[in-house]
């Protein structure tokens, strides 16, 4: 999950000087001028994609992050639906048809400025500008008329004494006195590969931001859950603190009334005098009874607890390796879904399988990323052959080799791959036939009717090696 402190995830190996600006305005100007930009998607609150006519085989990646902006040409083949709100309506209406006529660095310093055509009202073109201040803790995306009176700005600063950024105003360059300028080499295409690694913290930002309801809701809940488990356990010591009273109760009834005093006295039990034995022996029952009955209503309570806290984490996990569509179904076994129609219109539609694989030996093993895909593949995809595991005594994601008798290797990487995707380095690892399972109560629960157990006392070097380069990513 992204979640929190995504920028410290972002790669610091290059870092965006007036050089490095100038070589990428340079590549920019020749690669996409004359272009149309076709579209803008806003894919977090910080960044940025634009789409061209001509030029479809790269977007450009715009990153006004507070302590790394920076900015690209990135060959994406996903697409991604644009972030509503004010952001994606206004640089929509301001950018979306133009054409662009130049990219040029300004003011020596670490600002691209790209220059723009648009058809107006009177259905004449008219120029306007488009400013990227790259400058750390005060990045800028500032799109400027004719008149270089500033039309928009992501981040407005009207009450500055020095440099006021106002829709209106008039448009001037930061000044360079914050940053001193030293000429050096730079790789364009080694920043250009640090930019394709950026862009996966910038997807799991907008992530963390589109479905922040859903995490939001998990860390409140677990919260809660946990003051709950705490005053149920300061509750239950209470509880069993009074069990004594029936062994108080019983000690009234055992001996002869002139012994009670010094039964009272030795074993310090409480005594009310307005009652006599038998009543007093009565109350310390009752005070027993209704001790060990919230002792069996409590362990229950505090059972579901721990299996809810136990299901929180589950989730927690899946969304780790989950990519915008996998989340749609993992917060959705939360969540309340709010498009409940698109939902209906979908479920006329032809479902379509988006079941994870990686391929060992030509042996794709499949893996569920949400527990709706767990409980899909097990029962729905794999054959009645084929061998499932699943981490022993915890949620965790379903695997099923797709093979009948795989071997001792394919099992262990099966198992390596249950236990990563569980976040864990070892632990023990259940595996049977699909034949010998069952549904559960639950969405992805399965009950195994006959299974083995294999031991990982350690994932293999090798193994991650392969999950990485088979797309999973391990944190």
């Amino acid at each position: 999950m992204l979640k929190k402190n995504s920028e410290n995830q972002i790669s610091k190996s290059v870092k965006m000087d007036a050089d490095l600006v100038l070589l990428i305005a340079q590549d920019l100007n020749q690669k996409i001028s004359d272009n149309f930009i076709s579209n803008v998607t806003i894919l977090n609150s910080t960044d940025i994609l634009l789409s061209f006519s001509f030029f479809r085989s790269d977007k450009l990646f715009i990153s006004l992050d507070h302590n790394y902006p920076r900015i690209g040409l990135l060959k994406l083949e996903e697409s991604f639906q644009t972030l509503d709100g004010n952001l994606s309506s206004n640089l929509r209406k301001e950018l979306r048809g133009c054409r662009i006529l130049k990219i040029e660095q300004t003011n020596d310093d670490r600002i691209i400025k790209i220059t723009l055509s648009e058809l107006g009202s009177d259905f004449l073109r008219h120029q306007k500008n488009l400013y990227l201040e790259f400058i750390p803790h005060r990045p800028n995306l500032i799109i400027v008329g004719e008149n270089n009176r500033i039309r928009f700005a992501t981040h407005y600063n009207q009450s500055a004494t020095t440099r006021q950024i106002k829709r209106g105003g008039l448009y001037s360059a930061p000044s360079l006195l914050d940053y001193q300028i030293t000429k050096k080499e730079h790789d364009l295409e080694r920043f250009y590969q640090t930019l394709k690694e950026d862009f996966s913290v910038s997807i799991k930002k907008r992530i963390a931001e589109k479905f922040a309801p859903f995490f939001t809701f998990l860390a409140r809940r677990e919260k809660l859950l946990l003051k709950k488990e705490e005053i149920i356990l300061q509750e239950l010591k209470v509880a069993h603190s009074k069990l004594i009273y029936q062994e108080y109760g019983n000690l009234l009834l055992s001996f002869p009334d002139e012994d009670i005093s010094r039964i009272l006295i030795e074993n310090k039990i409480p005594f009310d005098l307005e009652k006599n034995r038998i009543a007093n022996a009565n109350h310390h029952f009752i005070v027993y009874k209704k001790a060990k009955r919230q002792i069996e209503f409590q362990n229950e309570e505090l059972l579901r607890i721990k299996e809810e806290i136990k299901y929180l984490n589950h989730l927690k996990i899946q969304s780790e390796f989950a990519d915008e569509k996998d989340m749609v179904e993992i917060s959705s076994s939360i969540l309340n879904d709010k498009n409940g129609k698109e939902k209906k219109k979908k479920a006329k539609q032809k479902k379509q399988k988006n079941i994870n694989f990686i391929n060992l030996n030509e042996t794709k093993i499949f893996y569920g990323k949400s527990d709706k895909q767990n409980d899909e593949l097990t029962f729905k995809i794999a054959d009645f052959k084929h061998t499932f595991l699943h981490i022993s005594t915890s949620p965790g994601a379903h695997i099923v080799i797709a093979k009948n008798n795989p071997t001792e290797e394919e099992l262990l990487f099966g198992a390596e791959l249950a236990l990563i995707l569980s976040k864990k380095n070892d632990g023990d690892v259940n595996y049977a036939l699909i034949k010998d399972l069952k549904k559960g109560n639950k969405l992805g629960l399965v009950v195994l009717k006959k299974y083995q157990t294999i031991h990982i006392n350690k994932i293999r070097s090798a193994s991650i090696e392969e999950f990485e380069k088979q797309g999973i990513i391990i944190r």
